[in-house]
């Protein structure tokens, strides 16, 4: 399962997600849900208390799935244009540019 997202639209939907996010624990992850038919990607975080709900428009998917990453995401420069998300068993992976 793949889905592209323009890399300063993934930049900001990260960084609005992670001040959500407790260190470590059952919420230290931001969830990523990717809907192929309405083309959108939701971030959800957590801190015990509040909750953080991020929506953005994705490239291209080919189909929907969910996936958790850490707030912690590859450097993302004015020069990258898209990020690649990849779930491939049980990890999702983040691809800008050379850094996964």
């Amino acid at each position: 399962m793949k889905a592209t997202i323009q890399a300063n639209v993934f930049k900001n939907l990260i960084n609005n997600a992670k001040k959500f996010v407790r260190e470590s624990g059952d919420f230290s992850f931001i969830c990523l849900d990717i809907d192929s038919e309405n083309k959108e990607i939701k971030a959800t975080a957590l801190d015990g208390h509040t909750v953080s709900i991020e929506t953005a428009k994705i490239w291209e998917t080919d189909s929907s799935f969910r996936c958790f990453v850490k707030p912690f995401i590859p450097r993302i420069t004015k020069s990258d244009e898209l990020v690649g998300l990849e779930l491939v068993e049980n990890k999702c992976y983040v691809s800008v540019g050379e850094s996964i």
